[in-house]
Parts: C-alpha cells; structure tokens; sequence
C-alpha cells in the first residue's frame, strides 16, 4: 500500500448531547490516524477543556471488527459527514 493512500477512519459520538453530533459518526479519510486527528481539529476545533469532540475513534480494520457500524440502536449507525481532504 502506498502511503499516500488515504484510509477511513470512523469518529463516534455519544448521545448526551455535548458533542457536535448527537450519536452517530463522521467518516475521515486520511493517511493516518494523526492526519485524521489534524483534519478533525481543523473542522471542529477544540472542546473547552483543549481535547478534541468525540467519543471514539476507529480505523477500518477495529470499525468493522467493533460492530459499532450496525448496531441497530441509533448510537452509530448515522454517517453525519464524510471528509475527504487533503
């Protein structure tokens, strides 16, 4: 694989409300987990107490093994965004 290839990585939320979405997830693609991490802080910013604004974070391989993707009960079953750049 070359390194370039930008790869899913999944963000969850909880559902109390407190985050940018309630429930659900967002869908990153990046290079890597700190690209990710770097994209996400760049759209969202920063919670009050400097920590970035989700519950989770997963790439594809630990996404598709969590069963997070159908979990039937509304929590991250809803793709809010996807966000593809560079």
């Amino acid at each position: 694989m070359n390194n370039t290839e930008l790869k899913p990585f999944y963000f969850t939320y909880s559902m109390d409300g407190k985050q940018d979405y309630t429930g659900g997830h967002i869908i990153i693609w990046a290079t890597n987990s700190s690209d990710a991490r770097r994209l996400y802080k760049g759209i969202y910013g920063l919670y009050p107490n400097r920590l970035l604004n989700f519950a989770f974070e997963y790439d594809k391989e630990a996404w598709e093994k969590s069963g997070e993707r159908n979990c039937g009960h509304g929590f991250n079953d809803k793709c809010h965004e996807e966000i593809n750049r560079p």
